[in-house]
């Protein structure tokens, strides 16, 4: 009776032992770190900067004065009584001129306009000399080629400010300068009764 108690408890303590080295084994293998963990560790995630905002590149002044046509000019001036000639178109750059004499001696007017051809026209020269012909000619002077100049300044291109172009000549007639306008360059000029108003695309050469 004895041994069988003794054989029951030598069962139960080798259980025993059993159960604890196998939650050893449990807790062991629970505490190591995975493959997966350490290749992490090995290979830390690298977070990327963003790329920076690339700067954009401004568009290039333009060569021609946009939407303006040869033609349309020339035909305009040839109902102010000015007589213009057509250029060779085949042999570009070519140049549209056209002039006016006042019937009184008071002025006389030329208008150059070039291009590679009517569609593309780079400039639009426009000149005004005055004779001191009228009375009190130094005033009058300044309203003839004042009011030439201002006229041709109201060119139809794309991106024009016809009242400020208009107003800018009529403001400067006296004195000269240079300012730009959408995408031309407006520059005039005094010589004596001389007086000068060109019209340029702000690329153009």
């Amino acid at each position: 009776m004895l041994r069988q108690v003794i054989e029951k408890a030598l069962a139960g303590f080798g259980a025993l032992l059993f159960l604890s080295s196998l939650a050893g084994v449990f807790i062991s293998f629970t505490e190591q770190p995975g493959p997966l963990a350490v290749a992490n560790a090995a290979n830390p995630t690298v977070v990327a900067s963003p790329s920076p905002t690339p700067t954009p590149t401004p568009a290039p002044a333009p060569e021609w004065l946009p939407g303006l046509s040869a033609y349309d000019v020339t035909v305009n001036l040839e109902k102010q009584r000015f007589a213009c000639t057509s250029p060779d178109l085949n042999r570009p750059p070519v140049t549209w001129t056209c002039t006016r004499a006042e019937e009184d001696g008071s002025a006389d007017y030329a208008v150059s306009i070039t291009g590679a051809d009517s569609s593309h026209v780079a400039s639009v020269t426009a000149q005004a000399v005055t004779h001191g012909t009228t009375p009190h000619a130094a005033i009058a002077d300044g309203f003839i080629a004042a009011d030439f100049l201002s006229s041709m300044a109201l060119l139809p291109y794309n991106g024009a400010d016809t009242n400020s172009a208009r107003n800018w000549v009529k403001t400067n007639i006296g004195d000269g300068g240079e300012t730009t306008i959408g995408g031309a360059k407006f520059t005039l000029s005094i010589n004596d009764q001389t007086r000068t108003l060109e019209i340029k695309a702000t690329g153009a050469l």
